[in-house]
């Protein structure tokens, strides 16, 4: 999708390349307000390194990423949050020593204007239902509580754009269909990209999907009609070969 006046967040041909392999080749990419986009395809596309470009993990070869008007390729992580972009990775990011709602205080005392910490805190164990676990150490939390945790610390901060990979990783049914009704309930308050392979998942939630195939946008659409298409079907079978 081409970058408007409007879009949030956009790319202009950004390419990852780690020495004679392309990773993300040439990548037009845009999302707008309160938009929520999937990120999919199979393993070694490119959508993981993509999510990495936009999130400071990684210094793109070339190309650019604006963020609301500003470029924000080679920033280093903590700038882009700074900026207003959440960000979730698959890296436990928790203060194991630390009470559930301690943590969250701490993420709630960045880049926050307004609203008094505690008012925050209660409003964010009430959205992911966390107010049993309030007092319970990280450290003693089970993974999908965790995960919960972990994306309750990010939407503390106020940002204006979540970025959250494989969400829903190790999670059995019940957890699963529990963290999309939660992400399409984010929806409101932010803009959201998703990455994840779990396709019965990203049906759950929904929405808009960027297909990656070789380290490009294969497509572009509606979840339903990109995953009724054949050539996204022949990509997921290996009739087309994927990236290395």
């Amino acid at each position: 999708m081409t970058a408007s006046p409007s879009s949030l967040l956009s790319t202009d041909a950004l390419t990852m390349r780690f020495g004679g392999v392309t990773a993300v080749e040439n990548v037009d990419f845009s999302i707008g307000p309160g938009e929520l986009r999937c990120l999919i395809g199979p393993n070694g596309a490119g959508k993981s390194t993509f999510f990495k470009l936009l999130c400071g993990m990684l210094t793109p070869t070339s190309g650019s990423v604006r963020f609301d008007g500003r470029f924000i390729s080679g920033l280093q992580r903590h700038e882009i949050a700074n900026a207003g972009i959440g960000i979730k990775t698959q890296v436990p990011n928790l203060f194991q020593n630390l009470t559930v709602r301690q943590n969250l205080t701490i993420a709630a005392r960045r880049n926050r204007e307004g609203a008094p910490c505690a008012d925050v805190v209660g409003d964010i164990l009430d959205t992911f239902r966390l107010g049993p676990l309030a007092d319970m150490l990280a450290a003693r939390l089970a993974h999908g509580q965790r995960q919960r945790v972990e994306i309750a610390m990010v939407v503390a901060t106020s940002p204006r754009l979540i970025l959250l990979d494989e969400p829903v990783a190790g999670l059995g049914d019940e957890e699963t269909e529990h963290m999309a009704s939660l992400i399409l309930e984010l929806k409101k308050r932010a803009a959201l990209i998703v990455v994840d392979h779990d396709i019965r998942f990203i049906r759950m939630i929904g929405s808009q999907a960027t297909v990656f195939h070789r380290g490009a946008v294969l497509m572009e659409g509606d979840i339903e009609a990109v995953l009724s298409d054949e050539t996204v079907r022949d990509v997921y079978l290996g009739r087309m070969s994927g990236h290395a």
